[in-house]
């Protein structure tokens, strides 16, 4: 079998601990002839091993010397939180086998691609929110990475208006995401807008006809549109491994009920009940529309089979929702072998619909679009080992038209295949098109609407197009809207809001600390909440993470009563003790101060500082990882240093403002953010100019960039702090001594510098013949003129210089945007803040 490719067998199976599948190899040898084809495959039969298959095919083509042109970064995009975490699961399982004496020659193939040869081989980071982005994969963006997040997380990110996002991470984001990538978008029917959008970008964004490497794109589901993959179902159908025909053709039988008079809910539970009675000792899986629904039945079987009944929604927070998947009876069914004799129940929406490995026994469910019930019985007898019994309930309900012929013409479907509805017969007998549930329009994605996204500099949320159309489609039903509880709430209101963006964007909102409720449904219980605390304090902020409203809940329900303010898709944050949170759920009447868990163990946690007679005193809000006791400093930067050292963590400050308290807000992190790490050595300038210099040529030739691009970024790199080399900035550094200093230990007030910006510095600096592309990468490094840099950015010695690079910087970028690309431009900037960033650090060998 496929003798051409027997290294790649050998490989394969020293990773992942099996023989590889015919479609798998044949899907290697497209990818080494650099084609990516969309694939539709049944629940079961390894799509995610297109991580291995792209990481094997890299390293071939590194071997044979062929690798530029190939993406170095594979991003895996999947709409369900719990997927996300079993794709980054299986990430990870590569990492860690790849450090195995046994691959020391891939290891070896992959190190050699990437600036940073040492540590890890491959990059492995996540965009969803709990699971908070470790940055690995920016880092060095020459090295092979795996990335994986949401459509939401990498959506938005690609359209330069990532959620939380400051002005540094936009374009270095979209740069990254939108080069040098492979995009795997999984379970795709589920995101049809979104992958019309991934189209359109390929479409405008060719960056190898500008010397970049490539962004390419594939589509995974089972059940794609009927002609795709049509090659791999011929494979599928010739499979000779005895353990994938078992799954293809695992025993799925259909009962269907045509309940005119039932009550769904009840007889959902009636059903669930007969079975588990008939089945002893079973995993039984109970599929419902609507959430309500979920609860309701959770109640009604758990108070007839007295055992805990686990559900899952899309609703509930994100902090209860991970409890719940730990949850031992959840444990059972992601186990393939369960020989437990108690019978168990989960019951879920959509929320549970697709992509979690789920072993269910049997099956219980409404009616839904063929798709999704395509998806569901995916979840059922998944390894073929047993006989399932799946019933399915129809009643009268009231429905949209658009959804009365899909879910007509699916019943008559699964009448046709109800004595057999295993994979392989699904795949050979797809349902009619309009059996499928009606995917929602999407707007065309016109130039301007990108140009306005890549003006990244403006944060006011009015003046960028929200991204949630393009990422969703335009829904008929309300848009969601998001509940989030902190305790720094309360001091957050007295910020400007810029200031509290700011916070947001390097102390970011995590999915841990997040619920969504309808519109309809929100507005409803922000009103019931304002009744109960009419004081408390709240933000409310936009998709892109900038302040719409801030202040006190009577203020926001009067607004929403007289429809003077638009809810849908943006994020109400509130002090903790507004409460209105029960078990993962929005209840307004719950008066209990919620539980703020934005804090991770070891990565990130926060506090305010206080100054009373002259001493500095903690109050930790989100709980320090460590004890850090009751200790009192004589000054603020001894405070900081003193946790720094306990916990390994980077401190962010924010003033907040009071004439009479000196009293800051301060967020530890695993690293530092732009611009306000406080760091533990100093650096002289002309120190941390050659590293830039070094790193951003290396990173270049790595990438095997074009020779223009690499002495660009080397001469920018060179010359982008040189703005440091001041009389303000100095002194904010508190340098006593002559060498200029890039880095300082020991900070003064940042009003010190009265705003001044040393990147409008350094492009003063550069000499006059400086070509443009050098001048705007300086001018960038750290998210400032694209197109503007802020109003009081001058050199106080140089205010006429200043005045007119802040007139030439717009110009120069539409001028430079328009050469080289939305993302082309992006992804040079991203290089030279990696550069940037390597050169801030003291790394072995250096």
């Amino acid at each position: 079998m496929f003798e051409q490719s027997r290294d790649f067998i050998e490989r394969f199976e020293a990773i992942t601990g099996y023989t590889p599948y015919r479609w798998q190899v044949d899907v290697y040898e497209r990818m080494l002839r650099n084609q990516f084809t969309d694939l539709k495959l049944p629940t079961g039969t390894g799509k995610t091993s297109v991580m291995v298959i792209w990481l094997l095919a890299l390293v071939k083509r590194a071997e044979q010397s062929r690798s530029l042109g190939f993406p170095r970064r594979l991003v895996w995009v999947v709409d369900r939180r719990t997927v996300v975490d079993q794709a980054t699961a299986q990430a990870e399982k590569i990492r860690i086998k790849l450090e195995e004496p046994s691959l020391a020659a891939l290891k070896k193939a992959l190190l050699g691609l990437s600036a940073t040869c040492s540590g890890n081989s491959l990059a492995v980071s996540t965009l969803r929110g709990e699971l908070a982005d470790n940055g690995e994969w920016k880092k060095d963006p020459s090295k092979p990475a795996i990335i994986v997040g949401t459509v939401d997380m990498v959506g938005s990110r690609l359209l330069f208006s990532g959620y939380g996002d400051g002005r540094w991470h936009r374009p270095l984001h979209a740069g990254l995401l939108g080069t040098d990538v492979l995009l795997v978008l999984d379970e795709a029917h589920l995101s049809v807008p979104f992958s019309h959008l991934i189209r359109k970008v390929a479409e405008l964004n060719r960056p190898e006809n500008l010397g970049f490497p490539p962004f390419r794109f594939m589509f995974l589901s089972a059940t794609l549109d009927a002609d795709t993959g049509s090659d791999v179902n011929k494979l599928l159908e010739k499979e000779e491994n005895s353990h994938l025909r078992k799954i293809l053709r695992a025993p799925k039988k259909l009962i269907l009920h045509d309940e005119k008079q039932a009550r769904l809910a009840d007889r959902l539970v009636e059903l669930a009940l007969q079975v588990g009675e008939e089945k002893k000792g079973s995993r039984i899986i109970v599929y419902v529309t609507d959430p309500k629904d979920v609860l309701e039945i959770r109640k009604k079987l758990s108070s007839e089979t007295s055992k805990s009944v686990i559900a899952l929604t899309g609703t509930i927070r994100g902090y209860e929702r991970d409890k719940l998947t730990n949850h031992p009876d959840f444990q059972r069914f992601l186990s393939k072998k369960d020989k437990r004799d108690l019978t168990v129940y989960f019951v879920a929406n959509s929320a549970a619909e697709v992509g979690i490995d789920m072993y269910a026994d049997h099956m219980v469910c409404d009616l839904v679009p063929a798709d999704r019930m395509i998806q569901r019985l995916g979840r059922v007898n998944r390894d073929g080992e047993g006989d399932a019994m799946v019933h399915v309930v129809k009643v009268k309900e009231k429905r949209r038209k658009k959804m009365e012929r899909p879910i007509q013409q699916t019943w008559e479907y699964l009448n046709s295949v109800s004595s057999d509805a295993s994979p392989l017969t699904l795949l050979l007998n797809p349902p009619p098109r309009d059996a499928v549930q009606a995917h929602p329009p999407y707007p065309p994605l016109p130039n301007w609407i990108l140009d306005s996204w890549a003006l990244t500099t403006l944060t006011e949320w009015r003046s960028r197009p929200e991204v949630e159309a393009w990422l969703k489609g335009l829904e008929d039903s309300p848009p969601d809207v998001y509940f989030a509880w902190r305790e720094d709430v309360d001091f957050l209101v007295k910020l400007d809001s810029q200031q509290i963006a700011e916070v947001i964007g390097n102390y970011p909102l995590l999915s841990r600390e997040i619920l969504r409720e309808n519109e309809t449904d929100a507005k409803e219980k922000i009103l019931a909440l304002s009744e109960r605390v009419p004081n408390g304090k709240a933000v409310l902020l936009s998709y892109s993470g900038s302040v719409i409203w801030k202040g006190e809940l009577h203020d926001l329900s009067d607004m929403v009563r007289g429809a003077r303010i638009r809810l849908g898709y943006t994020t109400l944050l509130l002090s903790a003790s507004c409460g209105g949170l029960n078990e993962g759920f929005l209840d307004p009447d719950c008066s209990d101060p919620a539980t703020d868990v934005s804090a991770k163990k070891d990565e990130r946690f926060y506090g305010r500082l206080s100054s009373e007679d002259g001493r500095f005193f903690w109050k930790f809000f989100s709980g320090a990882p460590k004890d850090l006791g009751e200790e009192e400093f004589d000054e603020k930067n001894k405070a900081l240093r003193f946790i720094r050292e306990q916990t390994g963590l980077e401190p962010y400050l924010v003033k907040i403002p009071d004439d009479e308290k000196d009293e800051w807000l301060v967020y530890f992190v695993r690293e530092g953010y732009e611009g306000h790490a406080l760091p533990t050595f100093r650096m002289a300038l002309s120190e941390h100019h050659t590293k830039a210099e070094k790193w951003a040529k290396l990173i270049g030739e790595k990438l095997g960039l074009p020779e223009e691009y690499v002495q660009a970024l080397a001469e920018a790199a060179k010359n982008h702090d040189a703005g440091k080399n001041t009389l303000v900035w100095q002194r904010y550094a508190n340098n006593k001594g002559s060498e200029p200093l890039a880095k300082s230990d020991s900070y003064d007030d940042y009003r010190v510098l009265k705003g001044y910006r040393h990147e409008l510095g350094s492009v003063l600096a550069l000499d006059n013949e400086t070509p443009e592309l050098v001048a705007h990468l300086v001018a960038s490094h750290h998210g400032y003129a694209r197109p503007v840099y802020p109003e009081r950015a001058s050199d106080p010695e140089r205010e006429k210089e200043s005045r007119e690079e802040m007139q030439k910087a717009p110009l120069r970028f539409a001028r430079l945007q328009k050469k080289l690309g939305w993302w082309g431009l992006a992804y040079l900037e991203s290089l030279l803040k990696s550069a940037d960033s390597l050169a801030s650090q003291v790394i072995a060998g250096d």
